[in-house]
């Protein structure tokens, strides 16, 4: 009786690849593989990391600022009428961060 035992199990896990992927309540295994899509987590493994948020979001300088200075600039671009107004603001933004991060004696990409 060992032996058809040892057999069968090699068997149904080769069912559960090859078929639909889905075992009986009954047989008591889980889906063979998840949904597309899908995020699956083994036991051990970190989540997935958070998504980033959007490029546009991003601070030029950002990692030379306080939290409140990267607040403020957002608001200050926020708060810009025009286009034209909003690039100046840029461009004075990154003329200073530049300023700062060679005072620091680190290179900002560009």
């Amino acid at each position: 009786m060992m032996k058809s035992t040892l057999f069968a199990i090699p068997m149904l896990a080769a069912s559960l690849t090859i078929g639909t992927g889905m075992a009986s309540a009954a047989e008591g295994a889980a889906p063979a593989k998840a949904p597309a899509g899908a995020a699956v987590q083994q036991k051990g493994m970190a989540p997935e990391a958070a998504p980033q948020a959007p490029a546009a979001e991003a601070v030029y300088g950002s990692e030379l600022m306080s939290k409140e200075e990267i607040t403020d600039y957002k608001v200050q671009l926020k708060a810009c009428k025009t286009p034209e107004a909003r690039t100046k603001l840029q461009m004075e933004h990154h003329t200073r961060m530049q300023e700062r991060a060679a005072e620091k004696g680190v290179t900002l990409p560009d």
